[in-house]
């Protein structure tokens, strides 16, 4: 009885494990199909990779477009390869796509100056087109930055008066700003990120405004760091910048509202003034062409 009963014991454990067993190498199967799939990114990845090894673009040069690529908030490796490998696949796709066009077409083909003419500018405005997207949205994200810092930096002003650090207030800032400014609340979460793992603050400080690129966030960093040099009680610090942003916020507010009366002119001219004619002088139009013979 006592052997029947282990050995169904054993039964039992020995058919758990292979079910562990299968489990297990269904799991690797669904890992490695997963590793075997094959995207256009990745694709992309690794011809850039490539491209990268070739070393067309110099040092330099590269990390201006990695700078670039920063402010536009990608920050990966990837996206510097990504760029790289659209950089030089967009021209060539534009270039053959313009080809195929024109051959297909009748007669366009037989004029050989148009058709280069046409392939070449299909192919450099494309060479451009990543530049001018990433302008835009680093242009994009500034916009948001610039609305968003100064109401952060009212936050940071009550969080430092509150008896927070600089680290927990801006903290606090990311936080509450998830919702209403992502970007802002990004950057404010990574600063508060380097200055914790940074030996230096001030370099931490000195990344902050280079990804930023903002006389906004350049005046932010130098008080802060003249208040960690010279030891300045952080909310009146804080303080002093925060009213000379509201001063500077208002100013540009009267500059858009006594611009507003050369703006409306146009308008004003195309479409309500005429109008107007139509409204006072129509009648007058009418009852004159009426009493003619």
């Amino acid at each position: 009885m006592l052997r029947f009963e282990r050995r169904k014991r054993l039964i039992r454990v020995l058919g758990r494990h292979q079910e562990d067993r299968r489990a297990w190498g269904r799991t690797e199967a669904r890992s490695r199909k997963r590793k075997r799939h094959w995207s256009p990114l990745k694709a992309i990845a690794l011809l850039g990779q490539h491209i990268q090894r070739v070393r067309l673009v110099g040092n330099d040069q590269s990390e201006k477009i990695r700078m670039t690529l920063v402010q536009a908030g990608y920050r990966s490796r990837e996206a510097f390869i990504i760029y790289l490998a659209l950089k030089l696949l967009l021209p060539i796709f534009g270039a053959v796509i313009a080809l195929t066009i024109i051959l297909s077409s009748e007669g366009l083909g037989e004029n050989l100056l148009y058709s280069f003419v046409g392939v070449a500018g299909t192919a450099l405005i494309l060479s451009y087109l990543p530049d001018l997207l990433l302008r835009k949205i680093t242009e994009s994200r500034r916009q948001k930055l610039r609305k968003g810092l100064p109401d952060a930096l009212d936050l940071l002003v009550v969080c430092a008066e509150a008896g927070l650090g600089l680290d927990a207030a801006l903290k606090k800032a990311a936080e509450d700003f998830v919702k209403t400014n992502p970007v802002t609340a990004d950057e404010l979460a990574l600063l508060n990120a380097e200055l914790v793992f940074y030996q230096s603050r001030e370099e931490a400080l000195a990344n902050f405004s280079k990804r930023i690129n903002i006389p906004l966030a350049t005046s932010v960093v130098l008080t802060l760091t003249q208040a960690e040099r010279y030891g300045t009680p952080l909310s009146k610090a804080l303080r002093t910048l925060a009213a000379e942003f509201r001063r500077e916020r208002l100013t540009a507010a009267e500059q858009k509202a006594g611009r507003l009366p050369a703006i409306m002119t146009l308008p004003l001219v195309a479409f309500i003034l005429p109008a107007l004619f139509i409204v006072i002088l129509g009648p007058a139009i009418l009852s004159a062409l009426n009493l003619m013979p």
